[in-house]
């Protein structure tokens, strides 16, 4: 089966988190799937759990089987809730400020929503400049593709790095010393590895060797003694506009959130009376 229990769990208690964007629907499908106890299980909150699973599993669609188990775990959901414990469970203090922490929460976003949220459209125009802008933030660093030879000790590095300068086949010799399982089955691949992302160490190595080159210098990590070959550089490159569209929005629209957001404190905060004591801080 395609479904996994995890993942569903998952989905089914943290359907609140779902529901609250579903808030703002005035049409919510009220249909009763099930009933648990004479307590009914809406359409609604299937649909809920349906996107939180959707989303944890990266799937457009799901079945009639992975449905059936979402509506199973709400119904065990509901059984659980029902406890006796749970009711009193409700009443401990620390349950109640978290409660209360939540629903401020979710006051202060409808309040923002109301106040700024009109204010807030994002348009092509605007992405664009603020692409122009700030060019220097879509940038992809110089890469390079590697493959090392990880062995436990200097001195089992420095044997292989002289079988490599007598003519050894570095895939061979990775193959035959590496400790990196099961990479070095492969002949020791690292992967993409982009500069400023990695160890300072490798990448003092790494960024000054030629495609088809190996170091001379063995590099102590706390992975244990590598001698790295680079196979590929990638240069530096600037991502276009297209590819990077939903970053430039997102930025965008936190500037336009953050500006109006402090306007409308700031509105507020004239009308207020406040006093702050430092000593007491």
């Amino acid at each position: 089966m395609d479904f996994s229990f995890k993942a569903i769990t998952i989905a089914v208690f943290t359907v609140a988190a779902v529901m609250v964007f579903q808030l703002w629907a005035a049409d919510l499908d009220r249909t009763v799937v099930a009933e648990v106890n004479s307590q009914i299980i809406q359409k609604h909150e299937l649909l809920a759990v349906m996107k939180q699973y959707k989303q944890k599993k990266r799937k457009q669609t799901i079945d009639q089987n992975e449905k059936r188990e979402l509506l199973n775990g709400l119904i065990r959901r509901k059984l659980i809730l029902s406890q006796q414990r749970i009711a009193e469970i409700r009443k401990l203090p620390l349950i109640r400020q978290q409660v209360q922490a939540y629903e401020d929460h979710l006051a202060i976003q409808q309040y923002l929503k109301e106040k700024i949220g009109a204010r807030l459209t994002v348009t092509e125009e605007e992405m664009r400049q603020y692409y122009r802008t700030h060019l220097d933030m879509f940038i992809a660093p110089p890469r390079v593709k590697a493959s090392h030879i990880l062995l436990r000790s200097e001195v089992e590095a420095r044997q292989v790095l002289k079988e490599l300068n007598a003519g050894g086949d570095f895939a061979e010799l990775a193959k035959q010393y590496s400790i990196d399982l099961p990479m070095a089955l492969e002949g020791g691949p690292m992967g993409t590895i982009a500069r400023g992302k990695s160890s300072p160490d490798l990448e003092k190595e790494l960024f000054i060797l030629a495609p088809g080159e190996y170091s001379q210098n063995i590099v102590k990590t706390q992975y244990g003694y590598h001698i790295l070959k680079v196979d590929e550089i990638i240069t530096e490159k600037h991502y276009p506009y297209e590819e990077v569209k939903d970053k430039v929005k997102s930025a965008v629209q936190g500037e336009k959130d953050a500006k109006a957001f402090d306007e409308m404190v700031g509105e507020i905060q004239k009308e207020a009376e406040i006093k702050i004591y430092a000593e007491r801080l």
